[in-house]
C-alpha cells in the first residue's frame, strides 16, 4: 500500500513538473484570423466598422458576458475613437490608432494588463467585400502565461466568428432593403 501511495505521488509531481515545464517553453503570442464575405459592396460594410456606435448591433461580445455593455467613449469615429466595455468577466477599451480607405487599426486593453493589436481590412471584388479580421498580443506571465494563450485563442476565434456572421447578417439586410 504504501508503494502504491509512493507512486502515485511521484507520478504526480512529474506531471505538474512537466505542466510547469511545458508553461516555461510554450508560446506566449497569439494571432487569430478570420474572414467572412459579404454580397455587398465595401462602402455599405466601412460605416459598420469604421464607426464604433454600430459595433454594439454586431459585436458578439454579449454571446459570451451577458452582463457586458458597450459604451463610446469620446469620440465615434477616426483615429482616437474609444469603445469600452464592463462585463463579469471582464473590462477593456478598444481605440483606433490608424484608418484608411480599406483598414482600419485598433489596439485592445483589457482587464487593464492585456495589450492586443487588431485591424479590419475589406478587400473588394465587384459586388462582393471579403472582411478580414486580425488580431494578435501577447501575455507574459510566467507559466500560467502559454495556457491563457491557448485559451485566448480559442475565445477570440469564436467572438470573431460570431461577430463577423452578425456582421454579414446585419450589413446584407440593411444594404437588401435599401436597393
Amino acid at each position: 500500500m504504501i508503494t502504491l501511495a509512493r507512486n502515485v505521488i511521484k507520478t504526480l509531481v512529474l506531471l505538474a513538473l512537466i505542466l510547469v515545464l511545458i508553461g516555461l517553453i510554450a508560446k506566449q503570442h497569439y494571432r487569430v484570423e478570420r474572414s467572412i464575405t459579404l454580397d455587398v459592396p465595401s462602402a455599405a460594410i466601412k460605416p459598420w466598422l469604421w464607426d464604433l456606435t454600430q459595433w454594439q448591433q454586431w459585436l458578439a461580445l454579449r454571446q459570451f458576458d451577458q452582463q457586458a455593455r458597450l459604451e463610446v467613449r469620446a469620440q465615434a469615429q477616426g483615429v482616437g475613437a474609444h469603445l469600452g466595455w464592463q462585463g463579469q468577466r471582464s473590462q477593456g477599451e478598444l481605440s483606433i490608432v490608424s484608418d484608411s480607405a480599406s483598414t482600419l487599426n485598433y489596439q485592445l486593453l483589457v482587464n487593464n494588463e492585456y495589450l492586443s493589436h487588431g485591424q479590419f481590412q475589406l478587400i473588394s471584388s465587384g459586388e462582393q467585400t471579403r472582411v478580414l479580421w486580425e488580431q494578435q498580443g501577447e501575455i507574459t506571465l510566467p507559466v500560467i502565461g502559454p495556457y491563457l494563450v491557448w485559451f485566448t485563442e480559442h475565445t477570440l476565434a469564436n467572438t470573431m466568428t460570431h461577430s463577423l456572421n452578425n456582421l454579414k447578417t446585419a450589413v446584407e439586410l440593411e444594404h437588401k432593403d435599401e436597393q
